[in-house]
């Protein structure tokens, strides 16, 4: 009774931790499925994880922290996402070495990747440079090769970027060479498409357009093979990046004056990037310029003011360019209302920009707007739990006697192995003694057959001798033919036929019913042979001389359509 007890309180405690880690292990399946196409919902998750963790320090909760830093990132809150990236570090640190996943690094380097990307948004390239290497040294510290060429990959697109800006065309072209091979290695289509995004944006800055198109057939065909095996395309990240790769060019055309062929462009763009919110509002602003610059004001308009108000993740710089658009649309229209109700968004909007902790606040109500919505749902899941529990101790009762059940059967099942192993034990034996039974007599004919050659020899030997009369010599002749009857006789076999087939009863049928036109000599031969009897042993046996049972090999190996590298043995084995 204590052991059902003790049981029972160590599976209560098991399946009550395996639940709450299933729970934490659900919401973090949900933050990496909302994370880019709806960041809000994936921040609710992300604080769920925060709040259920007790802040206890894990490689899962350095990503929870990391993740909320690259959607806070993305809504350009870079102070409030260079603090989470900062606590995902420190907290990363206090992680026990035993828990640890790659346990050589120093810092998780996507993370050093994140906090590089933050210094590079803000044109502080040295800072990012170095956040980039050290990220770099840390993936060359991870055993796994996916993991590492993977995260090489980025770091060397990205150094290769910061050259591009710098003008060291050369050091960025061997960069992005370098990625792509290494991408290629890795055959994941949605990396190779990216590291070819890196490629093509160097070829337009250093204006070779026929390579830049080159490039873009390259990564549609390899879209085309790709999509083939995704199973949600509309929301992968082949689809992100290929959608990247048209807004890339579409960005040339503007800048080169080509409106339409740049508008043809964000229109594909959109189509693979509808999924990401976060992508959409810069796609719309560039499509709203184009009409602009076009000189389509009112399509422009409406395109900026749908813009303002439709996307709920637009940012604070997004919405000064939408209203910097509307600023020119509304001077060409010299409508003077309109423009100062414009100037007026712009002017609260740089106010609040210029505020040094505006990201930091922003996010802050965020965050608490985002508990107070969870403080809810955690007060539901106290009632979850105990309801789980009451089924828990219903469960470990039943287990209790499924386990009992289990046993019982267990015996018995090992009772009855133990019973054919016995069975198997004395099938083998018998087995065994057939065989030795079946060499035995092999070995009797061998040494009947070696006797009787023996007396012949003898027999020739009296006739060579003069004095013989003509009687012995009759009788000599008779005896020697009665020898080579009996050591050629049928019924010699006959014994060994009948032990051969006690060890092999199949044998003769399996062979007759493949290679049906085979001789009483083939058939006999094939039994020697498959005792692994030499010519020479053979020879002895049937009384036959070397040379003759060589012939009848050959002639035998034909029948059988043996080629000249099969061996007979290793054949007659598998029949």
């Amino acid at each position: 009774m204590r052991l059902f007890f003790l049981l029972l309180f160590i599976s209560f405690n098991f399946s009550f931790s395996q639940i709450i880690n299933n729970n934490l292990k659900n919401l973090r399946d949900s933050v990496r499925k909302y994370k880019e196409i709806n960041p809000n919902k994936a921040l609710e998750f992300s604080f769920k994880i925060i709040n259920n963790s007790n802040n206890e320090a894990s490689p899962f909760l350095v990503g929870v922290y990391g993740a909320i830093g690259d959607i806070l990132n993305n809504k350009n809150l870079n102070g409030d996402a260079l603090n989470y990236f900062t606590k995902a570090l420190e907290l990363f640190k206090t992680i026990p070495e035993s828990k640890k996943i790659h346990k050589k690094i120093n810092y998780p380097p996507y993370t050093l990747i994140s906090i590089g990307n933050i210094y590079f948004k803000q044109k502080d390239y040295k800072k990012s440079e170095e956040k980039y290497l050290e990220a770099l040294e840390n993936f060359n510290l991870i055993k796994n090769e996916k993991i590492k060429l993977e995260g090489s990959s980025t770091v060397y697109d990205n150094l290769g970027l910061i050259n591009t800006i710098k003008n060291n065309y050369t050091v960025a072209d061997s960069l992005f060479e370098l990625s792509y091979n290494f991408r290629l290695k890795q055959k994941k289509d949605s990396d190779i498409i990216y590291s070819l995004m890196a490629k093509s944006r160097l070829a337009f800055e250093l204006n070779d357009i026929f390579k830049a198109n080159s490039i873009f057939n390259e990564a549609s065909q390899i879209y085309k093979n790709g999509s083939t095996k995704e199973a949600d395309l509309s929301k992968s990240t082949l689809n992100r990046n290929y959608g990247y790769l048209y807004v890339l060019f579409a960005s040339h055309y503007f800048n080169v004056e080509k409106y339409e062929t740049s508008m043809d462009y964000l229109q594909e763009a959109l189509k693979y990037l509808k999924n990401f919110p976060l992508e959409v509002s810069p796609i719309n602003s560039m499509i709203a310029k184009c009409y602009l610059k076009m000189s389509k004001l009112d399509i422009a308009e409406k395109t900026a003011l749908n813009n303002l108000k439709k996307n709920e993740n637009i940012g604070l710089e997004q919405k000064i360019e939408n209203f910097n658009i509307l600023e020119s649309i509304y001077t060409e229209k010299n409508n003077i209302n309109k423009l100062i109700s414009v100037k007026d968004s712009i002017i609260k909007i740089a106010s609040f920009l210029r505020v040094s902790n505006i990201a930091k606040s922003m996010s802050k109500l965020e965050t608490q707007i985002l508990l107070s919505k969870n403080q809810n749902e955690l007060t539901q899941n106290k009632i979850r739990y105990n309801t789980y529990l009451f089924v828990l101790i219903i469960s470990s009762i039943v287990l209790f006697f499924i386990l009992i059940t289990m046993r019982i059967n267990y015996n018995f099942q090992k009772e009855k192995n133990n019973r054919l192993t016995i069975e198997q034990e004395i099938i083998s034996k018998d087995l065994e003694n057939k065989n030795l039974q079946l060499i035995s007599s092999t070995n009797f004919i061998s040494q009947r057959n070696e006797y009787l050659k023996s007396l012949r020899n003898k027999i020739k030997t009296l006739e060579k001798n003069n004095d013989l009369k003509e009687s012995s010599e009759f009788i000599s002749t008779n005896i020697k033919r009665n020898i080579d009857n009996i050591i050629n006789s049928e019924k010699t076999f006959e014994s060994f036929e009948k032990q051969f087939t006690k060890v092999y009863p199949s044998f003769f049928k399996k062979l007759i019913e493949k290679h049906g036109k085979l001789t009483s000599t083939d058939l006999r031969l094939c039994a020697y042979l498959r005792m692994n009897q030499n010519s020479s042993e053979i020879a002895q046996i049937t009384g036959a001389s070397i040379r003759t049972i060589e012939s009848q090999r050959y002639r035998l190996r034909k029948k059988l359509n043996l080629k000249p590298e099969n061996d007979i043995l290793n054949y007659l084995i598998t029949i």
